[in-house]
């Protein structure tokens, strides 16, 4: 019984790991993603500004 506990708890510690570092990387990909958009925008503006 008690080795069947820790077998479930080392299981449920490794899926919640899993999702805590699937999360984050997640998160940094799509802040990163956001500042390259709003890279892309910018330079697309000054590009019209300077055009017009």
């Amino acid at each position: 019984m008690n080795k069947q506990t820790s077998k479930w708890k080392q299981d449920f510690f490794t899926i919640w790991t899993g999702q805590a570092v699937s999360f984050i990387t997640s998160a940094i990909f799509i802040e990163e993603m956001k500042e390259g958009f709003s890279c892309i925008e910018i330079r697309r503006i000054n590009y019209s500004i300077r055009k017009g």
